[in-house]
């Protein structure tokens, strides 16, 4: 695989990644990507909601911008959540 990479680097042409992902990393980003909808599922509950929980969850989504007084975009909150969510203890 390294060899491709240096070769397609050498010649200056595009590598196609999805060619290159190993069946590892395939797993790896359907993992991500279902825990991405269960995140959002419960983001998009939580705002529907607008009770305070008292949690992590609570305080991003209260969070306001000090200067334009926005709140998080629901990326930006999946950003900050999903750290938390996937380090080892």
């Amino acid at each position: 695989m390294l060899e491709r990479w240096q070769s397609a680097a050498a010649q200056d042409q595009p590598l196609n990644i999805a060619e290159e992902m190993t069946p590892r990393n395939r797993r790896m980003q359907k993992t991500i990507r279902a825990l991405d909808a269960v995140v959002y599922d419960i983001i998009a509950a939580r705002r529907q909601r607008r009770a305070d929980q008292g949690d992590l969850l609570s305080l991003l989504l209260s969070a306001r911008d000090e200067e334009t007084g926005q709140g998080m975009s629901d990326q930006q909150v999946r950003d900050e959540v999903m750290p938390m969510l996937l380090q080892e203890r």
